[in-house]
């Protein structure tokens, strides 16, 4: 079990979103939290602003910047004396036509959206190692679990998230590392990040809180993956159990491939 009263907490996309909302949630059970992200005003206003709440400190940092995570990772260490949970939350939304998805575009989102969490990860694991125990936690996706019409990029992006998740989580049994790994897929959340998209039908979107909510007991109770909504959690059984036709007729039938033709989000 993993207590969050006592814990040292580093929140990557932390100023706003999920991430301002993880730092709210943890701050209130009682945890230190570090907070990081590329907005420096959007990060001083909610250092500022939840700083009634407990022990917040900032540091601006660019997940697609792999000297900066190392930095800034480095400097959380030495500052809060060590991390007992990393939320990797950082991430961006592309759409569209993957020939249409600009090669910067691609290129970025796969440096925030996967990178950025394996870098981070690798960053603060051997601190983690070293004091015996640590809980890191994956902000994937339920396109992370099936393909997504005109949301390749982002998609694949998410895939490797949880395909990192599950080999970490591996790793650190087979080498006898007290380390927890979460990852978490939602669907389609009400952030911003996915304004304009049409949620399948049995999957509506998603209030931040409650997906803060489900991983915040899954934190607590070590668990190794939240699927939300419920219809999220029998993709992986669909795949495995039904033939392709079903699957496309399914996906078709639901909504899955219509949901990002409208996508307009908040860029980044």
């Amino acid at each position: 079990m993993t207590d969050i009263s006592s814990a040292r907490v580093l929140i990557t996309g932390g100023a706003r979103g999920m991430g301002r909302l993880f730092a709210e949630t943890c701050l209130d059970r009682g945890a230190t939290v570090a907070v990081l992200d590329i907005d420096k005003d959007g990060l001083d206003q909610t250092v500022a602003e939840l700083g009634s709440r407990g022990d917040i400190r900032g540091w601006v940092c660019d997940m697609a910047d792999l000297d900066a995570i190392y930095k800034s990772a480095e400097e959380v260490i030495a500052d809060l004396g060590g991390i007992d949970v990393l939320i990797n939350n950082a991430g961006i939304v592309s759409a569209g036509p993957i020939t249409e998805v600009s090669e910067d575009k691609h290129t970025l989102t796969f440096m925030v959206n996967a990178l950025g969490v394996a870098r981070m990860s690798r960053a603060v694991l051997p601190s983690m190692i070293a004091r015996g125990r640590g809980h890191i936690v994956n902000i994937a996706s339920a396109a992370g679990l099936t393909g997504v019409a005109l949301g390749a990029t982002y998609s694949s992006s998410k895939w490797a998230v949880v395909g990192f998740s599950e080999s970490l989580l591996y790793e650190m049994a087979h080498l006898g590392h007290p380390i927890k790994v979460t990852c978490v897929c939602p669907g389609y959340v009400d952030t911003g990040m996915f304004d304009g998209v049409k949620p399948p039908l049995l999957m509506p979107l998603l209030r931040p809180t409650t997906v803060v909510r489900h991983t915040m007991k899954a934190i607590e109770d070590d668990a190794r993956m939240v699927t939300l909504p419920y219809m999220v959690s029998k993709v992986p059984l669909l795949r495995a159990v039904l033939p392709d036709r079903i699957q496309d007729f399914l996906a078709n039938k639901l909504g899955v491939n219509r949901s990002m033709e409208t996508w307009k989000g908040h860029g980044r």
